[in-house]
């Protein structure tokens, strides 16, 4: 307070400094809320933020899974007459793959055909029947790999077995789906040697009933999510090549 003031002047200029001229409160209390609504306020700029890189990941993986669509429309159609390699590799599991694979190697499109992810309790004649191939093909041009239980083990026997041939060029046969994933892990662990995709799709029927649709999306979203997660495990780096040596070396 300045010196020199009136006695008479002094309760009226403590009055004007200790009140605010906007507010019937006093300057002290009016100072005291405001600090106490600072929390409230960054809270609610956390939660914006929070919303907004959930937005902003949601839209990116549904970019990704649009694009991921389109990826597996642009494959070519799997025309037998127009591909060739040295030989030809199927990938198990999924919808009316084996057939196309066995058609390939009766058209001499490649000279052998390994099938990856066999079931070791199948016998020869029961593949055989499967294959609807006669015993000499069969006999002489066909491999099987018993050892691989996922995309990961088809990717390292497909490669084992091409190493050991020394085969430049592969068809890949599996489901249209699947073909992204599968071409990235067999690259994984095969450098150097083309691989020719030969997309086997399974187009839906013009009265398909919802659930038939519901379950086809279900199966492409788990696709999406596997592909995703096998591009993060490129991006962080894999041990996977340390089990190639437990797979079979007889071929």
């Amino acid at each position: 307070m300045p010196t020199g003031l009136p006695e008479a002047v002094i309760p009226v200029y403590q009055a004007i400094m200790t009140y605010s001229p906007d507010s019937d409160r006093p300057v002290d209390s009016i100072e005291e809320s405001t600090r106490t609504q600072l929390p409230a306020v960054s809270g609610k700029r956390w939660r914006k933020s929070l919303v907004g890189l959930l937005l902003a990941f949601g839209l990116a993986c549904l970019g990704g899974f649009v694009f991921f669509l389109s990826e597996i429309d642009n494959y070519p159609d799997a025309d037998p007459e127009t591909v060739t390699a040295d030989a030809i590799a199927v990938l198990t599991g999924g919808f009316a793959r084996l057939a196309p694979a066995v058609e390939l190697l009766k058209l001499e499109r490649g000279e052998r055909l390994l099938i990856s992810g066999v079931n070791p309790n199948n016998s020869d004649g029961s593949l055989k029947n499967a294959l609807n191939i006669d015993n000499k093909l069969y006999d002489c041009c066909v491999d099987l790999d018993q050892d691989a239980m996922d995309t990961i083990g088809n990717a390292l026997g497909i490669s084992h077995w091409a190493k050991s041939k020394n085969y430049q060029k592969l068809i890949i046969v599996t489901n249209d789906y699947h073909m992204p994933r599968s071409l990235v892990e067999i690259e994984r662990v095969l450098g150097g040697v083309e691989l020719v995709p030969f997309a086997v799709r399974n187009l839906p029927e013009a009265d398909e009933p919802f659930s038939a649709k519901f379950d086809r999306y279900r199966v492409l979203t788990g696709e999406y999510m596997k592909y995703l997660a096998t591009g993060l495990r490129g991006l962080f780096g894999s041990s996977s090549n340390t089990v190639a040596a437990g797979l079979s070396t007889g071929w």
